[in-house]
C-alpha cells in the first residue's frame, strides 16, 4: 500500500470506528498526519510513496491523534 492509497474507511478500519460522526475530524487527522510525515522526514509526497514502512505510519499517527485528541 502507498501513503496516497490510505482513504478515510482504511483509517477507520484500523482504528475500529464504525460511527460517521467523526468522519470529518478523522478525514482531518489523516491529512495532518501525512503531512506530519513530511516534514518530519524532509520527503515530498512522491518521495513518500516509494517508502513501504510509511502508510503504517501513518495509521499509527492517526490513531495517537485520534486517541489523544483532548
Amino acid at each position: 500500500m502507498k501513503i496516497s492509497e490510505i482513504t478515510l474507511e482504511i483509517v477507520k478500519g484500523y482504528m475500529r470506528v464504525d460511527a460517521v460522526e467523526d468522519d470529518g475530524l478523522i478525514s482531518a487527522i489523516l491529512l495532518a498526519a501525512k503531512q506530519y510525515i513530511m516534514a518530519q522526514t524532509g520527503l515530498t509526497a512522491i518521495e513518500c510513496e516509494d517508502k513501504e514502512d510509511l502508510p503504517i505510519a501513518v495509521l499509527v499517527i492517526c490513531t495517537e491523534m485520534y486517541e489523544n485528541r483532548n
